[in-house]
């Protein structure tokens, strides 16, 4: 374990003056539905001004409109610095479809992709 300067470690291993969520035990292995990422945020997350670690060790899927939830509640609803660790392949792969399409304008005013 490394400690990479942003303060003490607690008896976990990881960084004591952030908050550290840990997604699978949080929601799920397999991320599905968009509302359990609303509600992470809303219980976890949207409460506290210290910055954030996700850790999405042991999750092993995302679908795309959780990614695309996640990734507008990190934008538009938190104040907060949010890291992302532990992330397994399949799932950084779908936060960056996610991203190139709303790059790309593909998705509408109420965060829904158009048809």
């Amino acid at each position: 374990m490394k400690y990479n300067g942003c303060g003490k470690f607690n008896v976990r291993g990881y960084v004591a003056d952030k908050i550290h969520i840990f997604v699978a035990e949080e929601i799920d292995t397999k991320l599905t539905l968009r509302y359990t990422i609303e509600d992470l945020f809303n219980t976890k997350v949207n409460h506290t001004k210290r910055d954030i670690v996700m850790d999405f060790k042991d999750v092993d899927y995302i679908g795309p409109s959780c990614a695309q939830e996640y990734m507008y509640q990190k934008t538009f609803n938190s104040v907060q610095y949010i890291e992302e660790i532990n992330m397994d392949e399949s799932v950084s792969q779908m936060f960056e479809i996610v991203h190139e399409r709303i790059k790309n304008g593909d998705f509408d005013e109420t965060h829904n992709l158009r048809s």
